[in-house]
This record gives C-alpha cells, structure tokens and sequence, in this order.
C-alpha cells in the first residue's frame, strides 16, 4: 500500500516489528529499507489480486492436457 503523506500502513509496521524482533541485530538500514519495501510491494500485489473480480465457477486461464506421446 502506498504511503501518503506520511501515513503509515499499520499491518507493515506490524510486520517490521515482527522482522525487528527476529533479526534486528543482523539488519542495517539498507536491510531494513529493503525487506520494508518488499513488504509493501506484497501488500500492493494481494490488494490487486484481491480486487480482480471471479466468481466461483469462473475457469482458468489455461488448460493442462498431458502429452501421450501420440
């Protein structure tokens, strides 16, 4: 989820807290820059999956069919 102006996600601070308590002391601010992002970033991706509207009898995009060799 995008910040805006300054407004801070609650489930990514929650997560960094989680990340923090793990592995704190092993982290600098890069690492801890990098892994904020990436959680944001997954957070954006489930948001948009979510969004994407499919009913329960809805197929999928792709067919598997298993080759015989014929």
């Amino acid at each position: 989820m995008a910040e805006q102006q300054g407004d801070k996600d609650p489930v990514v601070e929650q997560m960094m807290a989680v990340v923090e308590a793990e592995f704190g002391e092993r982290l600098d601010e890069a690492g801890r820059e990098k892994i904020r992002t990436g959680i944001e970033r997954n957070r954006a991706n489930a948001a948009a999956l979510a969004a994407y509207g499919l009913a329960n009898g809805d197929e999928p995009g792709t067919v598997f069919r298993a080759y015989r060799g014929e």
